[in-house]
Formats: C-alpha cells, structure tokens, sequence
C-alpha cells in the first residue's frame, strides 16, 4: 500500500483533537514525519508474506 494511500483521509486536526501522541499534527509536513516509520514497515512485512510467515502487531 503507498504511503499517500495510507495518509489521504487523515485529517491531522482531528488528530490534534482527539490527543494522539505525538501532539505535533498542525505543524506543516507533520503526516510526512510518519513515512519514516511507515517506510522501513513495507519490506519487513514483504519478507514474512513470502516466507510465509505471520505478523503479530502489538498496539498499545
């Protein structure tokens, strides 16, 4: 899934709204800071789909 796919109906003023960590989400470029997390995600979970392999994602 491309990153803009992941972003394009989030509103980052609700983010702001509803208090999700890290409380930067007005400032200018802030849903781009996410792609660095995002972005090294893709070819780990590539890998484990063709080795077959299961993900257990812990969300806290």
């Amino acid at each position: 899934m491309p990153f803009q796919d992941v972003i394009r109906d989030v509103d980052p003023e609700q983010l702001t709204a509803v208090r999700i960590y890290p409380l930067f989400w007005d400032e200018a470029g802030a849903l781009e800071w996410v792609r660095g997390w995002f972005d090294p995600l893709v070819p780990f979970f590539g890998a484990a789909a063709r080795a077959g392999e299961a993900m257990l994602v812990w969300l806290d």
